[in-house]
């Protein structure tokens, strides 16, 4: 089959480059693009009981509990009495006459003791009156915001930022979830054209240096390319016809992803026919030969890759539900164009690609390292140790802290970081993003005992930095609030392309950029190199079933037989 593929392949090399480059075109101009931002719905399943719990909140109290943009106001000298005063009257005369479009209402909330307010307020009206009863200390302000169902991320930071300069003196900035997702998209836009940029001039480099050529990373290249226009194309239409949002982090982690891996897989071909035509095969039959051979590796790691991330599916979560799917997608459409426009390149280009690049690839020390780390009482000690770098490298795994803090991802610079700071340094750590308990029953409100030891219980609870509830003077202020060598070339081209994401001035794509080029470098290097050769010394044949268990030598190329009379 592999044969017959290959031979299919590079007769139809002329019009599969064609095909593709007309896929393209007709991606680019009948599919739409990805979206450049999700909102915070999408972390959690529509069903979860935090889903239920906040609709029910905004149903019992006619507006929203936690809002995920504010505007934080610190003096830590304490507020002058005038600013405290302006920032309650402006909140109750636009409550009445809103004036910014999509801006509905205005709450805030000061951190001075002893706030005089009613039992339960009504509406944001009644919890902005709250400031003309603070005392004369207040360090803080937090000015959480309403808006329309349908304001975008961008109109609700540009409308608060407006707001703030309007109304509002001595602010810090504007912060809050919602706000720090749109700066890291607008960082995410700015730093993409950087990382797309390094990630090619590193695969070029690599894959250049590799092949000794200018041509081959061109068609390497081309490739990715293809397959990251129609994949990503796909991809958010897909998303669109299921109604599941793509998450505005998705465009970098597939541009190195399709870059990377689309590079990994056409290493293969690239490295096969340059070894056939040392050999002396023809272009033609180099390509067969090289097609035939890797397209079963490409198919299979393609297939594998694929299910595991598409295996993200059945999560409940709507961000992993649409992360791993289009993750699959990005890697059929990386197998899909490396099984069949490379061969295509190579079978036109092919000769242009190797010219003078034809001497020999293995060094007889490289050789001898192989052969000792193949050698049974080595294989042992390999695997061993592997097992016990992976067992010591996992064990703190059960206490890595996962999640996606919005605000604390952000550069230091950032006002949404500043903003948050200050509003953490008035209030406590979680002010602008607190955890909601929502107690609901006959005359909740009225069973104080029962709501003491609730809150003395979730004072307890680690990580818990204050909690505020109907035992608490000032609590119904702040109840207002509302993620070989061609196996070490294709793996440092991968690492690069994956290290390369650290570019973006986020924490989580550093994050993500150590790891996968850590983790990459470590199967390329340690794993193929040294643990699966080991594994494969020690288990001989028996490793092999329930497959073929004999190789016949007459299946063998000219090098092949040298290097196993060897």
């Amino acid at each position: 089959m592999a044969k017959a593929f290959a031979y299919l392949v590079v007769g139809l090399r002329f019009p599969l480059i064609v095909g593709w480059a007309v896929a393209v075109a007709a991606a680019v101009l009948f599919l739409p693009p990805l979206p450049s931002s999700g909102g915070l719905a999408d972390l959690i399943p529509a069903g979860s009981a935090a889903a239920h719990a906040d609709a029910d909140a905004t149903r019992l109290f006619g507006y929203p509990l936690e809002a995920g943009v504010a505007i934080v106001q610190r003096d830590s000298r304490d507020l002058p009495p005038a600013v405290v005063e302006k920032t309650a009257h402006e909140a109750v005369s636009y409550d009445q006459s809103p004036s910014i479009p999509g801006l509905v209402a205005v709450v805030p909330i000061p951190n001075g003791a002893g706030v005089s307010a009613p039992a339960a307020p009504s509406s944001p009206l009644a919890a902005a009156a709250l400031l003309a009863g603070a005392q004369r200390h207040t360090s803080t302000i937090v000015t959480y915001l309403d808006f329309r169902s349908d304001a975008t991320l961008g109109q609700q930071v540009s409308d608060a930022r407006a707001y703030a300069a309007r109304y509002l003196t001595h602010v810090v900035g504007v912060t809050g979830p919602l706000a720090a997702q749109y700066e890291q998209g607008q960082i995410i836009n700015s730093d993409l054209p950087w990382v797309e940029l390094f990630t090619v001039l590193a695969i070029a480099l690599i894959v250049g240096f590799r092949f000794r050529s200018v041509v081959a990373p061109v068609a390497a290249l081309a490739c990715a390319g293809a397959a990251y226009v129609v994949a990503t194309r796909i991809v958010a239409w897909g998303a669109q016809r299921t109604g599941i949002t793509v998450p505005q982090d998705a465009d970098p982690v597939l541009v190195v992803l399709l870059l990377g891996v689309t590079t990994d897989y056409c290493v293969f071909f690239l490295a096969g026919m340059r070894s056939r035509l040392a050999e002396g095969a023809g272009r033609l039959q180099a390509v067969r030969d090289s097609t035939a051979r890797s397209a079963p590796i490409v198919f299979a790691a393609g297939l594998l890759v694929a299910a595991g991330t598409g295996a993200l599916v059945v999560a409940r979560g709507g961000l992993l539900r649409a992360f791993g799917p289009g993750l699959a997608a990005t890697v059929l459409a990386s197998m899909v164009v490396s099984l069949t426009l490379m061969p295509a390149l190579l079978g036109v280009f092919g000769g242009l690609m190797f010219r003078g690049s034809l001497g020999g690839e293995s060094s007889s020390a490289g050789f001898r390292l192989a052969r000792l780390a193949a050698s049974r009482p080595v294989a042992l000690l390999v695997a061993a140790a592997c097992v016990a770098g992976l067992a010591v490298a996992a064990s703190g795994a059960r206490g890595l802290g996962l999640g996606s803090p919005l605000i604390g991802e952000m550069p230091a610079s950032s006002d949404v970081v500043q903003a948050g700071a200050a509003a953490s340094a008035g209030f406590a750590p979680g002010i602008l993003a607190p955890t909601s308990v929502l107690v609901v029953g006959p005359s909740a409100g009225s069973q104080t005992a029962a709501g003491d030891r609730l809150e003395a219980a979730l004072r307890r609870q680690p990580g818990v930095a204050s909690v505020i509830g109907p035992s608490t003077q000032d609590a119904v202020a702040v109840a207002a609030p509302r993620a070989s060598g061609a196996i070490t070339t294709a793996g440092v081209a991968l690492a690069a392309s994956f290290g390369l994401l650290a570019l973006i001035p986020l924490s989580q794509f550093r994050q993500l950029a150590i790891i996968m080029a850590v983790g990459v470098m470590l199967d390329s290097v340690i794993v193929r190199s040294f643990l699966v050769p080991a594994l494969v010394a020690l288990t001989g044949r028996v490793g092999m079933w329930p497959g073929h268990q004999r190789v016949g030598v007459t299946d063998r190329r000219p090098s092949e037989l040298s290097d196993a009379s060897r």
